[in-house]
């Protein structure tokens, strides 16, 4: 149960922040994984918000849950670059930047599928390569997801 509280914050410190920090300089530090804890309860807020929204879509198919998984998968990226969103600003903000890349992001994915069967092949050793990697990528996603809205918002 306390693991399902703090994930929320794991998410936007560990895998989020870190990985923007990472994708944007190459360097970062490891204070940043716990940076997620000063913004505890959005990230709470918004983790839960997002599994309810899709556990509800998936109720109606597996496509809607899936789709709207991936409408909302810049959430926590969005939240760890502007901390003084609430968590439903953020999921909305998400659902919009992610209007015309749903397919690639879907694509993106698909490209870790080969990778993570050879990693459960190893183990599970892999995984301790891949999951970065994969953060890395998302963030480089988020990255130019984010600058094609900002044009889109200025025209």
């Amino acid at each position: 149960f306390i693991s399902f509280l703090i994930l929320g914050a794991e998410f936007l410190g560990l895998l989020h922040m870190f990985s923007i920090a990472l994708a944007r300089t190459n360097d970062s530090d490891l204070e940043i994984l716990f940076k997620g804890f000063k913004n505890f309860g959005t990230a709470l807020g918004a983790y839960l918000l997002m599994m309810l929204f899709v556990f509800l879509w998936s109720l109606l198919l597996i496509i809607p849950g899936i789709i709207a998984a991936i409408g909302y998968s810049m959430t926590f990226f969005i939240l760890a670059d502007e901390a003084e969103l609430g968590a439903s600003d953020a999921l909305a903000k998400s659902k919009r930047m992610m209007r015309g890349y749903k397919w690639k992001y879907f694509c993106l994915n698909l490209r870790f599928i080969g990778w993570a069967i050879l990693c459960v092949i190893s183990l599970g050793i892999g995984f301790l390569w891949l999951i970065p990697y994969m953060q890395i990528s998302y963030a480089k996603f988020y990255e130019d997801v984010k600058t094609e809205y900002q044009v889109n918002l200025e025209k």
